[in-house]
Formats: structure tokens, sequence, C-alpha cells
């Protein structure tokens, strides 16, 4: 690896991990407030959130880890003998760079799990209201999975569309893939084999 790749990935990896302590906790908190913005129920802040918060930041500090790692893999796999001069062997490592430059995994590895936590831990704090509401018993409030139905919907949300799954069973962390837009259409919901 050249001087100039080490460099470029030593402030990879202090942005990284950076990222991943500042924005954690911010991660989960917006998560329960979309819990409650979907429910309209007020979703508060808990003493346990800060133990959450903090679990969270092991496992994300694993996920930091991997990809950069991943990283590493990518540029080292790159054989410089491949190519016909410098300026081409680091033109490809710049693509590589670049794929991870604009940090869009690292922001997604570093938020998205405590997002979803925290939606899925504020959803649990209003269940009894929401099945109180809706006339039913808590084990039967969850959530009806939505896609945004266009052409960027991945077969794996597609397979999902419309399954309800119960708020009781879901244990965090919970989430579908990186960069998933569906719980922008999540609704609350009862379960369907209590329906009139």
């Amino acid at each position: 690896m050249t001087e100039q790749s080490k460099i470029a990935l030593q402030i990879l990896i202090a942005d990284l991990i950076k990222l991943g302590d500042d924005s954690i906790a911010d991660s989960f908190a917006v998560g329960k407030g979309y819990a409650a913005a979907k429910s309209g129920k007020e979703v508060v802040t808990h003493l346990l959130d800060d133990d959450i918060v903090l679990n969270m930041k092991t496992f994300n500090a694993a996920s930091v880890e991997d990809m950069v790692r991943a990283l590493d893999a990518e540029i080292l796999s790159v054989n410089p003998s491949g190519f016909a001069s410098v300026t081409e062997y680091m033109a490809e490592l710049d693509k590589i760079f670049d794929k991870y430059e604009n940090r869009s995994a690292a922001w997604a590895f570093s938020n998205e799990q405590p997002f979803f936590d925290g939606f899925i831990q504020g959803s649990k704090e209003v269940q009894d209201e929401i099945a109180r509401d809706k006339g039913v018993n808590g084990q039967d409030i969850g959530f009806t999975w939505r896609t945004s139905e266009d052409e960027r919907v991945c077969v794996i949300c597609e397979s999902l569309d419309g399954e309800w799954f119960p708020l009781e069973e879901i244990n965090i962390p919970f989430t579908a893939h990186i960069g998933c837009r569906c719980p922008e259409h999540f609704e609350f919901d009862v379960n369907p084999a209590v329906k009139q």
C-alpha cells in the first residue's frame, strides 16, 4: 500500500469512528421520535436509553471495523503489476476511495441500526396505549410493512410488503437491510387475524 493510500485510509478510519461515536444516541432518539409521530402518542426519554445506546456503541464499533477491513481488502486486492503505469494504478485506487469517501455506507452502518432500534423501543413504550385506542390487547399491536412501491424497491422488501409484524415478538436490533427506505411507510396496525 502506498504512503498516500495509508494516509487516506487512516483519515477514513478516524472519521468513521468519530461518526459512530457522535451520532448513535441522536439516531436512537430520532427513531423514538419517529415512533411517536407514527403512533400519535408521546414517547418519553427513558432512564434505560443511555444503557441501550451504550450497548449499541459496542455493536456499532464492530460494524465500523468490518467496513474498514472491507475497504482495506479492496485496496490490497488491486495488483500494481497489472497496470501499465503508476497513474493507472492510482486511478484504480481512487475508484475504491470514491466508493467509500462519500461516507454513505459509514452513515448507514453508524445510524440506521440505532434508528430502527429507537423506533422499535419507542413503539413498545406506546404499545398499550395504541391497543387501548384500538380496543385490542397489547400483543395484537404491530406494524404493517409497506414499501415505497417504486422501481428502487429491492426483492427483500418487496417480499415483505403488506406483512404484519407483532411488536411483542420483535427484539432490538431489528432492520431489513442497510439503506432501507421502508420505515417511512410503516403503519401501526392490529393483527389482521383479530380484525372484524
